[in-house]
């Protein structure tokens, strides 16, 4: 329970109106219950049910195991001895390349949390293989084609996974620019780019309800797609009532960022992976750094052959 509550960026339960049911026919919403189940066990970002237990035992309390806690070899084989009587198997993986005892404890239709072909390539389709062949040519690439590189993120964060924006898109880039850009900001400037103003305004609104600090450049920006490209009306009736709430300059600055959707992301340096020669922030990049610590340790796994017979004798 303490390892679950443990994340990186916080805790980030639903929303109070959560529910776990589907309203029009009162059952479980198994969608909703698979995404949260993803993020509790991936990021600790999902939320716990008011209880874990069922209200009826399924079976008798008989108080606590008199053997428990005597030595760590005992405690071991009772956790056995329950996995083995749940009909699971334990397979265990000897990663000591490093002369450093550590084990991999894999117990398959347990610990997993993908269990099919299909989650998995639902997890890792729009990963590093889409980088490839999107990310280099962003600028240039048409509003059918963003867009469907919005969808493809949006549904990865609808099924409950994680997305690490410098890991899963940006190569391992530490520019600061990436480092900072919020995956909402994003997926709100890739649905702007392909003039989907309906989920850009969506996601706008969701970083803004998460910040404490009210960003006034962001809710003018949210007030621009409303006004200028939901309800559609004259540029100048826009830049009056922008003026109005906003002030005159912001609505200026806003209004000559945004009237030209594909300008959104005219402020960002992004990669131009592997045309290294042109791109801005190449500095910054550390996947073939990476690489480098990958192949070392590739390098001591092939030298320090581990005997797995090793494991049977602990």
């Amino acid at each position: 329970m303490n390892e679950a509550y443990q994340s990186t960026k916080g805790f980030i339960g639903l929303p109070i109106d959560f529910s776990w049911t589907n309203n029009q026919k009162n059952t479980l919403n198994e969608e909703v219950v698979n995404s949260n189940y993803h993020r509790i066990l991936e990021s600790s970002s999902g939320i716990w049910p008011l209880s874990i237990f069922s209200p009826v035992p399924s079976y008798e309390y008989t108080g606590e195991n008199p053997t428990w806690g005597i030595s760590n070899d005992s405690d071991l084989q009772y956790c056995f001895n329950i996995v083995e009587q749940l009909g699971f198997n334990i397979y265990i993986r000897n990663n000591s390349i490093t002369d450093f005892p550590t084990y991999y404890i894999i117990i398959p239709g347990m610990n997993q949390v993908l269990f099919s072909r299909k989650a998995y390539e639902e997890k890792f389709r729009y990963g590093i293989l889409g980088y490839m062949k999107s990310y280099p040519r962003l600028v240039n690439m048409s509003t059918s084609e963003v867009k469907e590189l919005a969808q493809g993120i949006e549904s990865r964060l609808q099924g409950g996974y994680t997305i690490d924006i410098t890991h899963d898109y940006f190569l391992f880039n530490t520019h600061e620019g990436i480092l900072n850009l919020d995956i909402n900001i994003f997926l709100c400037m890739l649905f702007y780019f392909a003039e989907d103003y309906i989920n850009a305004k969506k996601y706008l609104n969701i970083y803004i309800k998460r910040k404490s600090i009210k960003n006034q450049y962001l809710s003018a920006f949210s007030d621009f797609i409303q006004f200028a490209n939901i309800d559609k009306l004259p540029l100048v009736e826009v830049e009056f009532i922008m003026s109005q709430i906003h002030g005159k300059k912001l609505a200026a600055e806003v209004i000559s960022d945004l009237s030209v959707p594909q300008k959104i992301f005219q402020h960002y340096d992004f990669p131009t992976c592997f045309n290294c020669e042109n791109c801005r922030i190449e500095k910054n990049c550390r996947y073939f750094e990476i690489l480098r610590i990958e192949k070392k340790v590739n390098e001591m796994s092939v030298k320090n052959k581990i005997s797995y017979k090793q494991i049977l004798k602990l």
